[in-house]
């Protein structure tokens, strides 16, 4: 159902597990269990990730969020 590349989106980020599952309000032990299985991830999670990532970096353009860091040349699926 979600993205499955949780993990290329928190690298391109720059974040650790941890720094996510803060975003989150999660555990790092939960927020592994999401980027090993994207589906068990609840919905408003996933839309809170997507967010955060937006806020923390990324641009979206044509569906895509791009890394506004320099050094990333990452896009990937909103």
């Amino acid at each position: 159902m979600f993205d499955k590349n949780l993990k290329d989106k928190r690298e391109a980020l720059k974040l650790s597990q941890q720094d996510v599952a803060i975003l989150l309000g999660v555990s790092r032990v939960t927020y592994i269990k999401y980027e090993q299985d994207p589906d068990s991830m609840p919905l408003g999670k996933y839309e809170q990730l997507m967010a955060e990532f937006i806020r923390l970096g990324g641009i979206v353009s044509e569906g895509k969020i791009k890394s506004k860091l320099p050094s990333d040349d990452i896009d990937f699926d909103v």
